[in-house]
């Protein structure tokens, strides 16, 4: 990476907000990282927040399921629900979190070290997933469509070979008890398991507490992944009944612990956030959403983002109306091609301040930044500072943003899914052709 140049650094350090972000960013703790002697790793950054945010990370999910076992993942989850803990489950993390005050944290991190230890799983338990999985695919079906539904199927259609394009929910038509619990016993092992807290927080005392909880937790041995193939494809569910078009493009990028990881962050924030009801055309709009918000071709957009241990998807997502979809298409498409082949120094400019006041925010948030110090240990190995992420933010400049942008988006095979009244919709291969110019 390069730096940016010393009269563009003057400009960021004259400015108020530069200087608030650069003092909460460079003047927040530094993260202490310990290692149990089974493999167990306990992390802790203290806030002004009173109470203690826990989290607890298993480097496990639905990645690391095969046929036979698909399902185990949110199987685990559920028990752990039903036993009073709340749960994330992704493709590689397993995350169960509280927040306790202060003198009870030891409390918290035994209810969670017991649930996660002995889960209770049955027949019923698995049956009820896949009511579950099968009443999601139903209120897809019926309109109930977000984000989340859009992103998973970009993946699920993105690295469909591989157990990475599992979606969200699903289950083995025969999963038992007994496969869960052997999948159980190979994942939630020591070696595999990140401890994070942030607030009113010890690490002696939390690392004292954590071995008391964990301790017996036998090391085991790491699984690995199958690699992701990524497979430039569609998919488009057309229901001419709805009255809005929601949809995402979307390209193979990198792994999180990838130098371009935080590039692609700013980058993100350049393509910017757009909504019709918040926002007029006199609005300070990025280069991308201007042109929409000018032409009113959508209600929403925003860019969309998911990052694994060896590659990413990045993109963009729209919400539309039927009529002029194609044109709104087209705009998407040609907005990200002359981003990437054209990177304004103010553009960027003005994408990194937002991208350091995302990193602030952050901070303000003691679970969401214990989520993050546990993603952070379990991927990089070790907790990447405030200070170290602002930095790394610092020295993009517009050449490295260039190089980026035309590595990742510029004539590629890309991802779509889309759902609604898409009959505007174009077809792929004229999408894939808007990926570059042609220039004589």
């Amino acid at each position: 990476m390069q730096r940016v140049s010393a009269s563009l650094s003057r400009k960021l350090g004259k400015s108020a907000s530069g200087r608030r972000f650069a003092s909460t960013l460079h003047n927040y703790p530094v993260a202490q990282l310990t290692k149990l002697s089974n493999g167990v790793r306990v992390v802790t950054q203290p806030s002004n927040n009173e109470q203690v945010a826990v989290s607890v990370n298993f480097n496990t999910g639905s990645r690391f399921e095969d046929a036979k076992t698909q399902g185990s993942a949110i199987t685990l989850a559920s028990a752990a629900e039903n036993a009073g803990v709340s749960t994330k489950s992704g493709a590689e993390i397993q995350e169960f979190f509280g927040v306790s005050p202060k003198d009870q944290t030891s409390s918290l991190l035994k209810k969670l070290a017991d649930v996660t230890a002995a889960p209770k799983v049955d027949a019923a338990l698995i049956e009820s997933r896949r009511q579950w999985r099968a009443q999601h695919e139903k209120n897809i079906y019926a309109g109930q469509v977000n984000t989340d539904v859009i992103l998973d199927r970009l993946k699920a259609s993105a690295f469909r070979t591989t157990a990475l394009g599992y979606e969200y929910g699903s289950v083995a038509q025969n999963l038992t008890p007994a496969d869960v619990e052997a999948f159980h016993k190979k994942q939630f092992i020591g070696s595999n398991l990140v401890v994070s807290a942030t607030g009113a927080v010890e690490h002696d005392k939390l690392v004292a507490d954590v071995e008391k909880a964990f301790g017996s937790l036998a090391a085991g041995q790491k699984s690995t992944v199958e690699p992701a193939g990524f497979i430039g494809s569609d998919f488009r569910y057309r229901e001419d009944s709805m009255d809005q078009v929601q949809l995402a493009i979307a390209f193979a990028t990198c792994g999180i612990n990838h130098p371009d990881y935080f590039t692609l962050k700013v980058f993100g924030e350049m393509i910017g956030h757009y909504k019709s009801s918040e926002y007029t055309i006199a609005d300070n709009h990025t280069r991308l959403t201007y042109e929409i918000a000018a032409e009113d071709f959508a209600y929403e957009t925003k860019p969309i983002s998911a990052s694994f241990s060896d590659i990413g998807l990045f993109g963009v997502y729209m919400r539309a109306e039927p009529e002029g979809l194609a044109n709104a298409t087209y705009a998407l498409c040609k907005g990200l091609t002359y981003m990437a082949n054209n990177v304004d120094e103010l553009d960027l400019n003005m994408a990194k301040k937002r991208a350091k006041r995302v990193l602030a925010a952050e901070l303000e948030k003691s679970q969401v930044l214990a989520s993050k110090l546990g993603q952070q240990v379990t991927f990089s190995g070790r907790p990447i500072s405030a200070a170290e992420a602002e930095a790394l933010i610092d020295t993009i400049d517009t050449k490295h943003m260039a190089e980026v942008a035309q590595r990742y988006f510029v004539d590629v095979d890309h991802v779509l899914a889309g759902y609604g009244n898409i009959h505007e919709l174009p077809d792929y291969v004229i999408l894939r052709r808007k990926s570059y110019f042609l220039r004589y």
